[in-house]
């Protein structure tokens, strides 16, 4: 992957467009159209990834996350409900558009990359507070 070159640093203000929020971390897209260097940003306590690309004509695009960073899940894998924490979260090309996808690490230890938002499930659904 090429070397990209960040405008803003972790802690930054992002302003664009009328929307606000603060830089939190990264994340990159590989797509058809490129690779691109995305800005994650939290706003009134929920995250969103931030897109910017030629194919929008500068307009930015959000996607909102449905769970944030180290969130507890549940993770549905092989007919099965495992317990889960979110470890990451990238944006997936696949079937020509663009997916939220997360990197858990299951209750062993053991991580699983790119796992999409219909295969997680909300760890407060089936164990009310």
């Amino acid at each position: 992957m090429k070397g990209s070159v960040m405008a803003m640093e972790i802690g930054d203000v992002f302003y664009e467009g009328g929307y606000t929020g603060t830089v939190v971390g990264y994340c990159y897209e590989m797509s058809q159209v490129g690779d691109q260097l995305l800005y994650m940003i939290l706003n009134n306590g929920r995250l969103h990834i931030n897109v910017t690309s030629s194919e929008s004509n500068g307009v930015p695009r959000f996607y909102q996350t449905r769970f944030d960073l180290h969130d507890r899940v549940h993770l549905h894998m092989a007919g099965m409900l495992r317990t889960a924490l979110i470890k990451g979260i990238a944006l997936t090309w696949h079937d020509n558009v663009t997916k939220v996808t997360y990197h858990v690490e299951d209750g062993n230890g053991t991580l699983h990359t790119h796992i999409p938002e219909e295969d997680l499930l909300k760890w407060h659904t089936h164990h009310p507070i």
